[in-house]
């Protein structure tokens, strides 16, 4: 995997305290799980204030079951292309 550039950085650093600070609120934060870029924008213009990228939601707009199917690398393309997409952070989870 390449190394992050610093501005690269330093933007999943912004995002990371920006979901931090939406998840310590005392407010339910509520995050729609997107599968793709298309509905990372969908749930962004709605007004989600952040997108959950989930295992599951991935595997299945790749056509698989939720579990361990999906490569590590299918996974990290993916939520790749997820939080680019939008501007709102994104929380991701993944198997093994």
């Amino acid at each position: 995997m390449s190394e992050m550039t610093a501005d690269a950085l330093a933007y999943a650093n912004t995002q990371s305290k920006r979901l931090r600070d939406l998840i310590l609120r005392p407010e339910t934060l509520v995050m729609p799980g997107a599968y793709d870029g298309l509905t990372a924008r969908l749930f962004e213009s709605m007004g989600f204030e952040a997108i959950q990228c989930a295992s599951g939601g991935i595997a299945a707009g790749l056509g698989y079951r939720d579990g361990e199917v999906v490569t590590l690398g299918e996974t990290l393309h993916v939520s790749k292309v997820i939080a680019g997409a939008v501007d709102v952070p994104v929380n991701g989870d993944g198997e093994r």
